[in-house]
């Protein structure tokens, strides 16, 4: 059912493919963690020092990836660069 997976859902409302498949893969992915730590007997105190474990479920390591922004100074020629999750990426396609 679309509500098991999109919360807000209400019946008769439509949703687009894509924001189900970005729903459905974050529970898959909570679900996931879930039972990672339970099968690991990790505490949430170890997570917490160890945040990089969020990005580290099946779920994550399939379908999603880390971007990378740079931004370049004209005067001094350095780099800034930032890293981002994420598990989708809108393309334009001409």
């Amino acid at each position: 059912q679309v509500d098991k997976v999109i919360k807000h859902h209400r019946d008769g409302e439509q949703e687009d493919a894509h924001e189900y498949l970005v729903n459905l893969l974050e529970m898959l992915h909570k679900h996931a963690m879930v039972a990672y730590k339970h099968i690991y007997n990790i505490d949430e105190e170890w997570t917490k020092k160890n945040r990089h474990m969020e990005l580290t479920s099946s779920i994550h390591q399939i379908f999603a990836g880390i971007i990378r922004s740079q931004v370049l100074c004209k005067n001094c020629g350095s780099a800034s660069n930032t890293y981002d999750p994420f598990t989708d990426l809108s393309l334009e396609l001409n």
